[in-house]
């Protein structure tokens, strides 16, 4: 029982080390001071108004919003398909196939990234480098 209270109070400590951040500059944006504080002096939406009045802001979410729901319907495309296919299908290879598909849920993209960058032969290495041989 000691063990389980011990876990809980760490679980704990972890998701306000990552929840506080996060609500702490969720209040300071709704502040409506001349400048962002915490505690907020007042409420406002002044800093909502301010960010969508400026058309550059305006183009570049559009352009992300554009991305963002073209990877949802490709993803949607290929993963609704091949999830079928490997839970209908008795093929060989399927338990690799399965691990393809699920690698980025256990593979953090920024180890990858890394790994990437790093690798002495790999083409991404190059890539980055812009043509800065090394």
């Amino acid at each position: 029982m000691h063990k389980n209270k011990l876990l809980t109070a760490y679980a704990v400590l972890v998701f306000a080390f990552l929840g506080l951040p996060l609500l702490i500059i969720t209040v300071t944006a709704f502040g409506g001071g001349s400048a962002i504080t915490f505690p907020i002096e007042s409420f406002s939406l002044k800093w909502f108004a301010n960010v969508f009045a400026l058309k550059s802001f305006r183009r570049s979410f559009l352009t992300s919003l554009e991305v963002a729901l073209l990877a949802t319907l490709i993803a949607l495309l290929v993963g609704i398909p091949a999830a079928y296919a490997l839970a209908r299908s008795q093929v060989k290879g399927k338990q690799m196939l399965k691990s393809i598909f699920l690698s980025p849920t256990f593979v953090s993209i920024t180890a990858l990234s890394i790994f990437l960058v790093r690798s002495p032969n790999a083409t991404l290495s190059y890539t980055l480098r812009w043509g800065n041989r090394a």
